[in-house]
C-alpha cells in the first residue's frame, strides 16, 4: 500500500515460519509510473520464535499410591506465538532416564496443561520413590528445554480386595 510519496508498507503474516534470517524479493511492474524492477534484498529481516514458558512447577497425581493404578503427570505451558507443544515425560525408575509418554497441547496462550498417564509401574517399584522431569518441545528445535528434576511418585504395594459371591 501507498504510505507517502515513493514510500510503500506491506504485511507478512509470519504465522508457522521458521526462525532465521529471511530475504525479501520487492517488484515493480505499472510502468506508467515506475520503471519496472525487481530487488531481492538478501538476510533483510531476522524472525524470532520466542521460547515456551513453563507455567508450574511439574506435578503428578497421586503423588503416592500402588504400583497397578495410572499416575497422571502434569505441567502447565504457554507460548507467545501460540505454538503447539510437546511436553515428553521422562521418567527414572531404575537409575536412569528413560522417556515414558508424550502429551501435547493447542492454544497456547495462557497457561495449559500438558500432562500424560503413565500406568506401568510393576512390582519391583514397591518401595521405592522415582524421579521425573519434563522435556518442553515447540516448533524451533533451538526452544526445546526441561524441567527440574522432580521427585515422585512413592510406588507401594496395591490395595486389592476379591469378594466372593455365591
Amino acid at each position: 500500500t501507498v504510505e507517502a510519496a515513493g514510500h510503500f508498507n506491506c504485511t507478512y503474516n509470519t504465522t508457522g515460519r521458521k526462525e532465521g534470517n529471511w530475504s525479501i524479493q520487492l517488484n515493480s511492474s505499472n510502468a506508467t509510473r515506475f520503471n519496472s524492477n525487481s530487488t531481492l534484498v538478501i538476510d533483510r529481516f531476522f524472525l524470532e520464535n520466542i521460547a515456551p514458558k513453563n507455567g508450574s512447577v511439574p506435578s503428578i497425581n497421586p503423588t503416592s499410591g500402588g504400583w497397578s493404578r495410572p499416575y497422571n503427570f502434569s505441567v502447565n505451558l504457554s507460548d507467545q506465538e501460540q505454538d503447539n507443544l510437546t511436553c515428553i515425560l521422562w521418567l527414572n525408575r531404575t537409575g536412569l532416564f528413560a522417556a515414558a509418554g508424550t502429551g501435547t497441547v493447542t492454544s497456547t496462550a495462557s497457561n495449559v496443561s500438558c500432562s500424560v498417564i503413565y500406568h506401568q509401574f510393576n512390582n519391583s517399584d514397591i518401595g521405592t520413590t522415582k524421579q521425573f522431569r519434563f522435556e518442553i518441545r515447540d516448533v524451533e528445535p533451538n526452544n526445546t528445554f526441561n524441567t527440574s528434576v522432580m521427585s515422585g511418585p512413592t510406588i507401594q504395594a496395591s490395595s486389592v480386595s476379591v469378594t466372593l459371591t455365591a
